[in-house]
């Protein structure tokens, strides 16, 4: 008997908990139930321009990835300026394009190695 009333308060409260989940918004029960955890965290809205900064240069796709990591600074600056283009000519790219290809060729030839089997047995012989 017990166990039966035990059962039927807790499909009790699943209903209602699930009425109230579809009822409510779910902002207004963020603000319930972390609004007791203090005070919310306060940002300061850091710009990309200042946030530049804080990064390594390999955080920084432009001179991180294969193609542009080759072009020299005078066409592909670190530190990227508001209201100055960004912007780099294909020319630009296809003058270092032969050396940025070549480079990451040589890396994954000297990186790979020859899939093994189980036993230990080279793939392919």
């Amino acid at each position: 008997r017990e166990k039966g009333l035990t059962m039927f308060f807790m499909q009790l409260s699943l209903a209602v908990a699930a009425a109230f989940s579809f009822a409510v918004p779910l902002r207004i029960w963020a603000k319930c139930l972390l609004g007791c955890c203090g005070e919310p965290v306060k940002t300061d809205d850091t710009d990309y321009y200042a946030a530049q900064y804080m990064w390594s240069k390999e955080m920084k796709y432009h001179k991180d990835q294969f193609i542009y990591k080759k072009l020299p600074d005078s066409v592909n600056p670190e530190y990227l300026k508001p209201g100055q283009s960004a912007a780099i000519r294909i020319d630009d790219v296809k003058a270092t394009y032969g050396v940025a290809v070549t480079s990451e060729a040589e890396k994954a030839v000297q990186g790979r190695r020859r899939p093994h089997g189980r036993g230990g047995t080279a793939a392919g012989r």
